[in-house]
This record gives C-alpha cells, structure tokens and sequence, in this order.
C-alpha cells in the first residue's frame, strides 16, 4: 500500500493531473479532498480515456498514468479503464480494461453487461459534449446511490465534429435545474470540473 498522497502519485507515473507532467491540471488536489474518506475502502472506479499520447515520446497502449495512479492509491478498489484505443495489454488483479466508443451506446452498453453498478466515474476522454453527454445518459443509470461522476476539463472541446449532432455544452446542461431530484451538482477548479452525486437509483438504460 503507498503512503505517497495522489498528486504524489500522479506526479510519479507522469499524469496530467498532477502538478509536474504535461498540461498540470491538479485535479488530484481536489481529488485527494473528495477520496481520501474512502481510500481504503472496496469500490469500483470507470475512468474514460486513459492516455492522451501527444504527451510522450512515442504511443504506448500498455500502460495508463492516471490508471497507474488509481491502483497504487486505492488498494482495495477494482479500478475499471475505458478507452477507444486497446489497452488490454495491461494487466493487474484488480484492473479490467474495455474497448470502445464512449459516444457509442452499444459500447457502453457492452461494458455495463460485465459490471454490477459503479460507485465512481471519471471522464477524461473525448471533451466533446455530444460524447460527454452520451456517456452519461447511459452510465450515470448504473452508478450506486452516493456514487460521484466526475467531468473533466469542461473549459475545453475538441474542433467541432460535422457528423454529430449539435447538443448544449455540458457545462450548462448540469446548470440546469431539472437535475436537482436527482444529483448534487458541484463545480470545481474554476469550472473546468463537474462532480454530480447521485441521491437516488434509476432503472438502468
């Protein structure tokens, strides 16, 4: 078990949530004040989008910082990747790697046929808000009552995409007061995080 804290951490395996690599967002300052309560504890983690490549020196599908970064700091958690890209060639006892479009409804249905609810979700993948927001529609059903799903780097969008729909930026849709019954909505690091806590179960999509 490491005693290192998660900026530490990230620092370590060179994630861009930490203070050192890459664009350095810390968001594990935030993080390390929302999961330190439960960092012992049995759960099960999505993290979407696993490794934005144009970092390092070369591709690489077989390793993960941020997943790295999970596994070391929660040692009791099942820590779950999700990623366009194959990153199966990673392995640990209590990793599992799936493969897909988060825009997609049929990949994110495929993965939710081998897991029985999620209690934290992280998406850093895609940015784009019609994929941010498909993700959610069909994720956010499956997350247990006091889960969080997290939003990263709402500041940013990829260039627009002509083949998809135009949808509402994700930052003002969790604005909206419609999703009061459901979840507590939080914005953090100037807004380019969204923390949603579920208050209640919903049938599952």
């Amino acid at each position: 078990m490491s005693s290192l804290t998660l900026t530490e951490l990230a620092n370590r395996y060179r994630s861009d949530k930490g203070t050192e690599f890459g664009q350095m967002h810390g968001y594990t300052e935030l993080y390390e004040r929302l999961f330190e309560p439960m960092r012992q504890e049995r759960f099960r983690l999505l993290e979407i989008g696993l490794r934005w490549d144009p970092y390092y020196s070369e591709v690489d599908h077989s390793s993960s910082p941020s997943l790295q970064m999970w596994l070391d700091y929660f040692p009791n958690a099942e820590i779950c990747g999700f990623d366009i890209n194959d990153f199966t060639g990673m392995r640990h006892k209590r990793l599992r790697i799936f493969q897909g479009d988060q825009g997609n409804p049929d990949d994110l249905r495929r993965m939710m046929l081998d897991l029985d609810g999620i209690d934290v979700v992280i998406d850093d993948g895609n940015h784009d808000s019609f994929h941010q927001q498909t993700s959610f529609r069909y994720l956010f059903p499956h997350l247990r009552r006091d889960g969080m799903y997290i939003i990263e780097d709402l500041h940013w969008q990829p260039p627009p995409d002509p083949s998809l729909p135009p949808v509402m930026k994700t930052r003002d849709v969790f604005r909206s007061p419609a999703l009061a019954g459901l979840c507590d909505v939080s914005f953090y690091q100037d807004d380019h995080i969204c923390v949603v806590r579920k208050k209640t179960e919903s049938p599952t999509a």
